[in-house]
C-alpha cells in the first residue's frame, strides 16, 4: 500500500469536496478497485470518508471535519491503556505516521501540544468557538520521516496469480518479473503489526525473502494466529 497515495487522496477529496471513484481512479493511475480498497483503509484508520454508490453518489469527507475552518473539537479520547478521557483541543495538524492517522493540536485539559490517534477517538464534536493559534515551528511532529537507512528494506515474492495488485499497490520501479515466473518486490518496510496484516491479505501468493530477521518475526506472527485455531 503506497502511503504518499493515501495521504494525497485524503487532501484531493478535502480540495474538491465531492469526487468519483473513477476520477481518483484515472488521477492517480491505478484501478477503481484499488481506489475502493483504499478508501476502506482510511476509513478503517479513522479517516470519516463517505462513499455512497449510484446517481448522485461519491466519495466525500463527512461535513464538519477537518481542521481548515480552525474550530475547537470536543471528544472522548482512549488511551493504549484503554482508559478514557474527555478532550477539548485546537486541531492544528493532520498527520500520517505507521499507517494511521492523527490530529496535532493543543489541548486544553493538559495546556500542552498532544498528538492523538484518530482510531481512538470517539463521539467527535465539532464546536462553534474559532481559535486563532498556529502550530509552533520548533514542535516536531509525530509524522517526521526516520531516515531511509533506518528502514528495513524488505524483499518479497509473489505469485503470478496475484500480479493484478501488484502494479497497483506498489511503485513501477520496485516490482521486477524474474525468470522463475514470480514477481519480486523490494520496499522499505517496518515489520510491524499493520504490515503483517498487509502481507496475510495477499495470502499464500506472497513470501518474505530477506531479511532472515523479517522471515522469523513473519513465521512467528503467523503461529500465534494459528495457536487461536
Amino acid at each position: 500500500m503506497q502511503i504518499e497515495r493515501l495521504v494525497q487522496m485524503v487532501f484531493y477529496i478535502v480540495r474538491h469536496e465531492h469526487v468519483t471513484a473513477k476520477e481518483l481512479a484515472d488521477f492517480f493511475h491505478v484501478s477503481t478497485r484499488t481506489v475502493y480498497r483504499d478508501i476502506n483503509t482510511l476509513t478503517i484508520a479513522g479517516i470519516p470518508i463517505l462513499s455512497a454508490k449510484g446517481t448522485g453518489g461519491g466519495i466525500s469527507l463527512m461535513d464538519g471535519y477537518a481542521i481548515f475552518n480552525q474550530r475547537t473539537i470536543r471528544f472522548h479520547y482512549y488511551n493504549s491503556e484503554f482508559r478514557k478521557s474527555e478532550r477539548l483541543i485546537e486541531p492544528l495538524r493532520l498527520t500520517f505516521k505507521s499507517h494511521a492517522w492523527y490530529i496535532v493540536g493543543f489541548c486544553r485539559l493538559r495546556e500542552e501540544i498532544r498528538t492523538f490517534r484518530l482510531s481512538r477517538m470517539r463521539h467527535i464534536q465539532v464546536l462553534t468557538e474559532v481559535f486563532e493559534r498556529k502550530l509552533p515551528a520548533d514542535i516536531p511532529l509525530i509524522s517526521e520521516c526516520r531516515e531511509k537507512s533506518d528502514i528495513p528494506v524488505l524483499k518479497l515474492r509473489f505469485s503470478p496469480e496475484i500480479v493484478h495488485r501488484l502494479y497497483d499497490e506498489f511503485q513501477e520501479n520496485q516490482v521486477c518479473l524474474r525468470n522463475d515466473g514470480n514477481y519480486y518486490v523490494t520496499v522499505p518496510y517496518e515489520l510491524n503489526n499493520w504490515t503483517v496484516h498487509y502481507l496475510l491479505s495477499f495470502g499464500k501468493y506472497v513470501e518474505i525473502v530477506e531479511p532472515q530477521t523479517a522471515r522469523e518475526t513473519f513465521r512467528e506472527k503467523v503461529s500465534e494466529i494459528l495457536a487461536l485455531y
